[in-house]
């Protein structure tokens, strides 16, 4: 499942960037209250890349079938 993740975000490496940038601003607007400072980014970008991951490879899954 994961390798199968890993796979489907490297084949759509664009789509993935997009997602990433869109839930990046999302988190920081909603959970973090708006800070935009270079250390708020950097404490999320770990999570924010793994939810983008799994948004891409679902959302790349559906279009499939």
């Amino acid at each position: 499942m994961i390798m199968d993740i890993i796979k489907s975000v490297f084949k759509n490496f664009q789509t993935f960037l997009v997602v990433w940038v869109v839930v990046l601003i999302a988190n920081q607007l909603l959970i973090f209250g708006g800070c935009m400072k270079s250390y708020c980014i950097l404490s999320a970008l770990p999570h924010t890349a793994i939810i983008s991951m799994i948004i891409v490879h679902f959302v790349i899954n559906e279009k499939k079938e």
